[in-house]
């Protein structure tokens, strides 16, 4: 998740400007988080204080810059990879896993894609939200 200020957002926009977040949701790539628990990377994850309450959270920062929140929506869906090379790639591009070894990793990732696998491929949750705020 990429870090900014609430309050210089709030500081550098004029009044009834728009402010709006695109970012990842609670449930994000959950599948890859379950089998690497230990290792994952938490600045490319988001992890709320509480899993119900996520929305309030994410609000709250921006309601205490001065901020009214307009609409938060989140979106679910699953990504979907053809084979272990393909989603080996996806953990280590962004990178989610930490000190990640495709050799010593494989069987881990292996177990991973047979858990998730469905006709489509191997699927891993997508959940980002986006957020609309203004200010008055």
């Amino acid at each position: 998740m990429a870090e900014y200020s609430p309050h210089e957002a709030y500081r550098v926009l004029k009044k009834g400007g728009f402010f709006f977040e695109y970012n990842l949701g609670p449930e994000a790539n959950k599948e890859i988080m379950e089998f690497f628990p230990e290792r994952i990377e938490r600045e490319n994850f988001f992890f709320p204080h509480n899993a119900k309450g996520w929305k309030r959270e994410v609000c709250e920062k921006l309601v205490d810059a001065g901020f009214s929140v307009e609409s938060i929506e989140d979106y679910k869906e699953k990504e979907r990879y053809k084979n272990v090379e393909e989603l080996m790639g996806l953990i280590e591009m962004v990178p989610l896993v930490k000190d990640f070894d495709r050799i010593k990793d494989r069987e881990a990732v292996e177990t991973l894609a047979k858990r998730y696998w469905s006709k489509k491929g191997i699927q891993i949750t997508w959940h980002y939200y986006i957020l609309t705020a203004r200010r008055f």
